[in-house]
């Protein structure tokens, strides 16, 4: 992000310094680029926050009830130590 936030300055800093009309579409186009990729790195996470949300889900279906005894299994064997 920290990079991402020097980019947009540095390229905003080159397009005041600029008056060719080439350079300024050029730059117009980088920012929109660098834009573009902040928002598929978040649509980068919610998927894999997603993909864990559904395997935490399928293995807590698969071993809920086993879950609930070996929880009770190490209390109990804590407690007796």
């Amino acid at each position: 992000m920290r990079r991402t936030t020097s980019l947009l300055i540095a390229i905003a800093n080159a397009r005041a310094r600029c008056s060719d009309p080439a350079t300024k579409l050029f730059i117009r186009a980088r920012e929109s680029v660098v834009r573009s990729r902040d928002g598929q790195t978040m649509t980068e996470y919610a998927l894999i926050l997603a993909a864990i949300a559904v395997v935490a889900w399928g293995a807590y279906n698969l071993m809920g009830q086993n879950i609930g005894t070996m929880a009770s299994g190490i209390d109990s064997a804590l407690t007796n130590s």
